[in-house]
């Protein structure tokens, strides 16, 4: 699970840099807002979710 952990984080920084540098740091907010802060919190937390069930899902073979 920690692995898991370590590429889903790696692999959204890695995305979210990528990004940002793609867009020439033009949408960088430092002061968010409550609703902003809720809604990017609940969006990486279902990103996390799907990317550890298809980690999950892809040793399936391997198990049985």
């Amino acid at each position: 699970m920690a692995r898991i952990s370590v590429v889903t984080i790696t692999y959204t920084i890695l995305l979210a840099l990528l990004f940002l540098l793609s867009k020439g740091w033009n949408i960088v907010l430092f002061h968010l807002s409550r609703d902003q802060a809720t809604n990017i919190t609940m969006i990486m937390a279902i990103v996390y979710l799907c990317y550890s069930a298809f980690f999950l899902s892809t040793d399936f073979a391997q198990i049985s």
